[in-house]
């Protein structure tokens, strides 16, 4: 299958659910939503522009009607897990896959990508996990991905990344498409759950995974590795934000990725060094202007969001400027938002909308967990007293 060139413009932009107290639309509301999104997603991933102003129509209509129930302006943006499943479930309409088959699709560039297709894969019913499957150092192909455990193969759709033995430079600039091209494209193909991203790495392969893995602790829930050491040039905050676990063996990782924790993709409290200047988004901040690395010594930025107060606190060290994705799960958007950056406040209000939500999803990569019907842009922070 030939894949439309607008991928290649989202992965330019790359550069859990909410929590249980997340307010619920009534299932007729949220039907209504589900239809006319998941039309745009369709269209969306097709790169169907007329498709994509029907769609925007649809939604109009049922927010207009949301309006007339009095659920106006930011009140409906609050609605989370309706929003995330209106995305994921697509209407209802994806791509045939056959369960229990290894399927090759073309890229854009001429390359192909492999993925295995789980056996009890039902997307009308929910999203499988996805496992980005690095190997042990040798090659990773179809073969391999075909004698992993029967369990893992049943219930995860797996794809094989090509990380190892690449030098630095290779591996943050190919290395990094690779990945992000297998979950993008993959959760074009399938219904995935994008929360239950995983990494399995053995051997040679453990330094490189961890490291790029790093940079990116937003795209996976985890990673599961054997036979080697995480590298040791990740710094202790970037350590922090990631899940990893050291097991015997591959048997062991499947059994550790099949019982793990879904990412939360809305963590309150985060802390990350700049370590390399292509990587500046992490999580729901992204770093506009800052420092690069130099002689070992990075920039370094502290971010807290706390809704009771309707505060975020950014302390931060040769960083001048960020942007931030924001929902109702980390501040309140109703409310004037108060950034306290290096100690100046600043009080800003947010104007939610549902073309920044889409926009917003599409920038992460089709990633229908990290829902941000907000953005706070070019948020200056001044230097530490």
């Amino acid at each position: 299958m030939k894949r439309p060139l607008v991928l290649l413009t989202c992965l330019t932009l790359f550069a859990a659910s909410a929590s249980a107290q997340t307010p619920a639309l009534k299932k007729a509301d949220s039907k209504k939503l589900a239809k006319a999104v998941g039309l745009y997603m369709v269209a969306d991933m097709t790169n169907d522009p007329a498709g994509r102003l029907d769609a925007r129509d649809e939604i109009l209509k049922v927010l207009e009607g949301f309006e007339k129930k009095k659920m106006t302006g930011v009140e409906v943006y609050r609605y989370l897990d309706d929003w995330r499943e209106a995305m994921d479930g697509r209407g209802g309409k994806f791509p045939k896959a056959k369960p229990g088959k290894y399927t090759v699709t073309e890229l854009p560039n001429g390359s192909e990508l492999g993925y295995w297709v789980p056996n009890s894969y039902k997307p009308k019913n929910e999203g499988v996990p996805l496992v980005l499957y690095v190997g042990d150092g040798g090659d990773v192909n179809q073969d391999v991905v075909e004698a992993l455990p029967s369990e893992l193969l049943a219930t995860c759709a797996v794809a094989p990344v090509t990380l190892a033995g690449m030098d630095p430079e290779a591996l943050l600039s190919q290395g990094r498409t690779n990945l992000l091209f297998a979950v993008a494209l993959i959760s074009q193909d399938l219904r995935i759950d994008r929360n239950r991203v995983f990494v399995i790495a053995g051997g040679e392969a453990v330094e490189e995974a961890s490291y790029l893995c790093s940079l990116l602790p937003h795209v996976t829930a985890g990673m599961a590795y054997f036979n080697g050491e995480v590298d040791s040039k990740i710094s202790a905050n970037n350590l922090k934000l990631l899940t990893l676990e050291k097991v015997d063996d591959l048997a062991a990782a499947s059994t550790w990725v099949l019982g793990a924790e879904p990412r939360d993709p809305f963590k309150k409290e985060l802390s990350f060094d700049l370590v390399e200047s292509k990587f500046p988004r992490f999580f729901w901040v992204q770093v506009k202007k800052f420092d690069p690395p130099e002689d070992g010594k990075a920039a370094t930025i502290s971010v807290t969001a706390d809704r009771a107060t309707n505060t975020i606190v950014i302390e931060a060290e040769r960083v001048y400027q960020v942007e931030l994705f924001l929902n109702d799960s980390l501040v309140d958007l109703s409310k004037p938002i108060i950034v306290r950056r290096n100690g100046q406040e600043l009080t800003l209000t947010s104007n939610p909308g549902f073309a920044t939500l889409l926009e917003n999803v599409k920038a992460y990569l089709w990633d229908t967990g990290c829902i941000f019907p907000s953005r706070l842009r070019g948020i200056d922070i001044p230097a530490k007293e």
